[in-house]
């Protein structure tokens, strides 16, 4: 298999001199998996063990780390956090297991984190999105788009280039995640001078959304904030648009998946969100990641597959700096001291806090593509 050009430095960031062993592989470094395959959020957690998938094969390619491969025990916690609960214990009892790479949403996540510090294990995590609840514990580590970030960047772009005067928000209130959204990017409107006119609320999986949307109507909003995951949001807008609101729509990390934009069809034309992963971006490792990825999946690259490529080569880099000892503690050392790891979606830096850094970009749906919003 050809290896991407840029991963003779595993993908950005890793000398392969330092990894390639001369003899033949040793025993696997093993990584645990848990990865929501099935359910409402089985999307996001599919494409992140894409990326995951994806960056472990190349990495191995190029001999591993130390010439030993990376294996990963793969679990699928359905969405569900008892479930994602005793999937972490069951995978973290194997004493060969390093880290634990996850990509549920954030409810299971911070239920998880809890876990990693007691065990204790270095919890890594992609998919989740929502702001973190205080301070991050030392075991974990998050390499995802948070919404909270984005919509800092956002909500002032939005105001900036649209200039509205009035905005609404629909939100799934049974859902931890939308409700903080829903608080912050009003919070956000109001500090940029845009009248909040209305805030409507929906229940996960619900299908029929012409009520709030016929309340929504009356108001006039110059813009709409549509909170809720990628089957709820794609058919309010297209609801929306068979009503013959002409609102704005603005969206979160739902927004960033291509699975959207293949249920909203052209009710997402126009659309805007805030994305930390331009799969059109001139940097030469990123389109080099784009090349492999679309030519292994025969699609576009999903921002969760970024982060979770991104995340498997930090993880690379914390147990090439570890130098051999595999522990536990040290591979949680080396991953809090990460500075400036080259990925896909940017230069990553993890040193003194929970979320990597990473850039925001303020995009919107034109043709069925991500372009910069201007």
């Amino acid at each position: 298999m050809k290896f991407i050009t840029g991963l003779k430095k595993f993908s950005f960031g890793l000398a392969v001199s330092a990894v390639l062993s001369a003899g033949a592989y040793a025993q696997p470094i093993t990584i645990g998996g848990i990865f929501t395959q099935e359910g409402p959020a089985a999307a996001y957690g599919i494409d992140s063990l894409n990326g995951v998938r994806l960056a472990i094969e190349h990495i191995n390619a190029q001999g591993g780390i130390d010439g030993r491969k990376l294996d990963l025990d793969l679990h699928d916690d359905k969405g569900d956090t008892a479930t994602a609960a005793a999937l972490m214990r069951k995978v973290t009892a194997n004493d060969d297991v390093v880290a634990v790479l996850f990509s549920p949403r954030s409810p299971v996540m911070i239920a998880l984190a809890k876990m990693a510090a007691q065990i204790p294990i270095s919890l890594i995590g992609i998919g989740a999105s929502s702001p973190w609840p205080g301070d991050f514990n030392d075991w974990t580590f998050r390499f995802s788009q948070v919404d909270s970030v984005v919509a800092a960047e956002l909500i002032p772009k939005v105001n900036a280039l649209l200039k509205p005067e009035t905005l609404s928000v629909i939100y799934a209130y049974d859902d931890e995640w939308a409700n903080s959204m829903a608080n912050i990017v009003g919070d956000l409107s109001t500090k940029e001078g845009i009248k909040l006119t209305s805030k409507e609320s929906f229940k996960t999986k619900d299908t029929d959304f012409r009520a709030q949307l016929t309340k929504i109507a009356q108001q006039k909003p110059d813009v709409l904030v549509v909170i809720g995951l990628e089957n709820e949001a794609s058919l309010i807008m297209r609801q929306a648009r068979q009503l013959g609101v002409k609102t704005q729509f603005v969206g979160m990390s739902s927004f960033s998946s291509p699975k959207l934009l293949e249920l909203a069809g052209e009710a997402a034309e126009g659309a805007m969100t805030g994305i930390a992963f331009m799969q059109d971006s001139e940097r030469a490792q990123t389109q080099e990641f784009v090349k492999a990825y679309k030519d292994k999946y025969q699609q576009d690259v999903p921002a969760n597959a970024a982060h979770g490529y991104d995340a498997v080569l930090a993880l690379a880099q914390a147990l090439k700096n570890a130098k051999g000892d595999y522990s536990r503690q040290s591979v949680r050392d080396q991953m809090a001291a990460l500075e400036k790891v080259e990925g896909v979606t940017g230069t990553l830096t993890m040193k003194g806090k929970g979320d990597a850094d990473r850039d925001v970009y303020v995009v919107q749906i034109r043709d069925g593509s991500y372009v910069e919003a201007k």
